[in-house]
């Protein structure tokens, strides 16, 4: 292995390890917290624009046909439960994710829950349609009657609509829309409250700016963000870096956001830093393309 390979794993394994100690926030809708994944999408805020990330279809299905081939991983705790998720864009066509929430020890039961999502999707002259059926399993052991291994289902459908524009500095345009875990059912409930989310985003190769919505029905944050590649117009010497972002965005639940990226040889490393009213969440993911 060359040395410049071997400590991009290094600082890849030391911020995956790092990243276990997030506090972070989730909507709660039935037995399956929905929270949000890719440090590289949390620290714009812009859950509703197409993103070269492989969480990107975990949002909204269409957006899968943005990213490239690449496998990102992250970890974090909640209130001291265990957390990971590992996505993968695997063609323009298909990617898939798994979400995994594990008992914290000293409880004296084990409940764990698993979600595993297929998305596939589809393009025609602009127009991407997305559908990502997931299969839920909640494991439950330890706590007598209430003992269980239970199988459900969850839905998200999405849809995006790229044109080219010549405006100012940009030179596409999308708009989107996902609503996830539309249908969802666990021992005849529902498993996950539905999320809708929407949005429109005009970018160029070095820059993109977006403004979308997201949330419950009855509980809908609006937002703006933005992301910028700062190796387009500062070049450094040598091919090492592939790429720093610098990312941020505002809204009316989430007072504030920040982020950045680095590329090193398909090696990814993502941090972000959400502040809102009563919390404050760091996290971290990390990816390789191939």
């Amino acid at each position: 292995m060359k040395g410049n390979q071997r400590w991009l794993i290094i600082l890849i394994l030391i911020s995956f390890f790092l990243g276990g100690g997030a506090t972070v926030r989730a909507q709660v809708g039935g037995f399956f917290p929905q929270w949000e994944w890719g440090a590289g999408i949390k620290g714009s805020g812009l859950f509703s624009a197409p993103a070269d990330d492989a969480f990107t279809a975990i949002y909204n299905p269409a957006h899968s046909i943005f990213s490239s081939r690449q496998i990102a991983i992250e970890r974090f705790s909640a209130y001291e439960v265990p957390f990971w998720a590992l996505a993968g864009s695997f063609s323009p066509n298909f990617s898939g994710h798994m979400v995994l929430m594990q008992s914290p020890e000293g409880l004296g039961f084990e409940l764990n829950t698993y979600q595993f999502g297929l998305t596939l999707a589809a393009s025609e002259e602009g127009l991407v349609l997305g559908v990502t059926p997931k299969l839920l399993f909640l494991h439950l052991v330890g706590a007598g009657e209430f003992d269980r291994n239970v199988f459900g289902f969850s839905v998200d459908l999405g849809a995006n609509y790229r044109q080219d524009v010549d405006l100012w500095i940009f030179e596409s345009f999308d708009i989107s829309f996902s609503a996830q875990d539309l249908w969802s059912s666990l021992e005849g409930e529902r498993a996950v409250g539905s999320r809708i989310r929407g949005g429109v985003s005009l970018f160029n190769s070095e820059l993109r700016l977006g403004a979308g919505l997201t949330g419950y029905l009855e509980d809908v944050e609006v937002g703006l963000g933005f992301e910028f590649d700062v190796l387009d117009y500062f070049p450094l010497p040598g091919d090492l870096l592939e790429g720093i972002v610098i990312r941020a965005g505002v809204g009316n639940k989430k007072l504030f956001s920040f982020g950045a990226g680095i590329r090193m040889g398909g090696f990814g490393i993502d941090y972000s830093y959400d502040f809102r009213e009563g919390s404050r969440e760091n996290s971290l993911s990390t990816s390789i393309r191939f």
